[in-house]
């Protein structure tokens, strides 16, 4: 006896599921192939590199210096960060301890001014050299001891070749991501100090710039441009 063949209703459906799975698969291969034309796929490697770099001053270097607590391996990424897009001469410091005296015990914030002499007697070295440009990061608050109007700040800077960055308002609540966020916030700020110290480039009035003058925000970081 023949087998029984299947009725015409279960071929159609048949037909039906395996156009769909053609169609499906055909639909991820075309995805992948124009995934990786535009540069978005797995194995595509765009090189990240800033439209404009300023001229370097001779002879110059940036010192990057972790403070207290602040984690080494944030600071030694930071580092190659900018060797590797601006090829800068820069140098990670051995990290020293933050001095109780530097600190506001009312405040429970480090002092601006105060962190800038701090750097100046723990890396005589260095500050001896007039063309070293160091730059040390703190994750602890500071504020400004020069600006009663403000209770915080991102960062200080002082006479022309040392400044400072904290990250303890660049703090976000987001895992992994906010930890990302948190880098290239710091960086944004250490670029602007790069651009002032290193670069002898001034400050401007553009929120969108990375040398905007009056940064009083996160808002204000993340408007930033990455680059000069």
């Amino acid at each position: 006896m023949m087998p029984m063949s299947p009725d015409r209703s279960e071929r159609t459906i048949l037909q039906l599921v395996a156009v769909a799975i053609v169609t499906l698969v055909s639909l991820f291969a075309v995805g992948l192939l124009v995934g990786n034309a535009t540069g978005t796929g797995p194995s595509v490697n765009v090189p990240d590199r800033p439209a404009v770099v300023p001229r370097a001053p001779a002879g110059r270097s940036v010192y990057i210096a972790p403070l207290g607590d602040f984690p080494i391996d944030t600071a030694d990424a930071l580092t190659g960060y900018y060797r590797d897009r601006y090829a800068l001469r820069i140098t990670l410091l051995p990290s020293t301890s933050i001095d109780h005296a530097v600190r506001d015990s009312q405040r429970h914030q480090l002092i601006g001014e105060d962190l800038i002499g701090m750097i100046e007697l723990a890396y005589p070295d260095v500050v001896r050299d007039p063309r070293a440009v160091i730059i040390g990061l703190v994750d602890e608050d500071l504020y400004i001891r020069g600006r009663a109007d403000w209770d915080w700040a991102f960062g200080v800077r002082g006479h022309d070749r040392i400044g400072v960055v904290s990250t303890a308002r660049m703090v976000s609540v987001l895992g992994a991501l906010g930890d990302a966020k948190q880098f290239v916030r710091l960086r944004k700020m250490v670029t602007r100090d790069i651009g002032v110290l290193y670069y002898d480039l001034p400050l401007n009035d553009d929120p969108s710039s990375v040398l905007f003058s009056d940064v009083l925000s996160v808002d204000d970081l993340d408007r930033m441009s990455d680059d000069f």
